[in-house]
This record gives C-alpha cells, structure tokens and sequence, in this order.
C-alpha cells in the first residue's frame, strides 16, 4: 500500500494518527505474527456508509488468512467519522472466547453498547467462517469493555491503538499504566521502526521525524 508524507508526518509531536499509519503498522504487524489477523481501517468506513456487501467483499478477496495460518486473534480498528475524531479498538480473541474492546477515552462514548463493534464482529465472523471454522463463531463470544490506562491529550489515541497492536503477544500490558508512558518517545520509536522495515518503500519521507 501507499502512504502519503502527509499520514507520516502525522507520527509527529501532538499529531492525530492518520488511517493510513495504522494499516501499514497493522499490516506490518500481520506480517511478523501469523497468528493474527488485522482488518483495515477501511473497513469500519465502509460499514458505516451501510454496504455490507462491498465490504465483505473486501474481507472475503483481501484479507483472508493464508493458507495453513491459524488466527488467535483478530484485529478491528474504529474511527468515529464524526466529532469528536477517535480511534479505539476490537480485538476478537479466539482463545479466550471474548472480543475485548479497547478505548484511551471512553469518556468520548461514540459506540453505544458496542453497536457497531457487534455488527461488525458478526459480519467479518460469518465471512471468515466460510473458510476457517474456528472464525465462525467469534461473534457470540462475550464483549468486554477493558479497563485500560485513558489518555490525557486529545490527539494519542491513535498512538494508543499501535500500542495496542505491538503488544497483542502480551496483551497484559493493556492495561498497565507504565506501558504507556513517554508516547512521544514511542512515535519515534514506530518511525525507526518503519525506516528499518525492508518493505518500506517511503524511507525518505520519515528521516526529517527523527530529529
């Protein structure tokens, strides 16, 4: 995929994570762990603009698990596509039989009894299903509202959400407040992360962040 030096630069000081930083990240994140499955944040838009069929369409050609992959956990971004402007977080564990959701704010509420977050995890658990049995009924697994550290900015949810992402091998860090100290040095840490990622193809666009 192609991200832009504008969503780049959004891994700046105070900067509002761009969608597409947190489809590479989670992309990236896809590629070390092949136990999990990260959905795009595309996804969520296009459930919101109610067109499952386009959607699921995009799962099903896309995002599909290779083949001879088992998946423990799969991964959901949200994003309000209203104001106030917040991501926060799904992630369906198939072991532990729970879809925890993960929000730095929830103060800010945008899904109500996880409406959304229900609609989708039964669409995306029937489409994956078709393929992978053990997929299939992630739906009717319970929903917690995980009790994790909250932001003090209004603009590191996002980076609250990679966090989230690099510790799916140790989900016990969620809620550990420590974990998410010093956000500042963790944006530029997940830039030289990305300048040292051999599929990175923008290297140039993220040397300037690291001043």
């Amino acid at each position: 995929m192609e991200v832009t030096r504008e969503a780049l630069h959004s891994l700046g000081p105070k900067g509002l994570i761009m969608d597409e930083v947190i489809d590479i990240f989670g992309i990236k994140c896809t590629l070390s762990r092949r136990n999990l499955l990260y959905l795009p944040t595309t996804i969520f838009g296009l459930h919101r603009e109610n067109n499952p069929e386009i959607w699921g369409a995009h799962i099903k050609d896309s995002y599909t698990p290779l083949a001879g992959s088992h998946i423990d956990k799969v991964f959901i971004p949200f994003h309000s596509n209203t104001l106030p402007l917040h991501w926060w977080a799904c992630v369906c564990d198939i072991k532990q039989g729970k879809n925890f959701i993960l929000d730095s704010c929830v103060v800010v509420n945008v899904d109500p009894d996880n409406k959304h977050a229900k609609e989708i995890v039964h669409h995306v658990s029937a489409i994956l299903g078709e393929s992978y049995k053990y997929l299939e009924f992630m739906h009717t697994n319970e929903f917690v509202n995980l009790e994790v550290p909250q932001q003090t900015t209004s603009y590191d949810c996002g980076i609250f959400l990679l966090k989230w992402l690099s510790a799916l091998d140790d989900d016990s860090l969620w809620t550990k407040s420590e974990y998410f100290e010093k956000l500042t040095q963790y944006r530029k840490s997940i830039i030289l992360e990305l300048l040292r990622w051999d599929k990175n193809t923008k290297k140039g666009h993220l040397y300037d962040l690291c001043s």
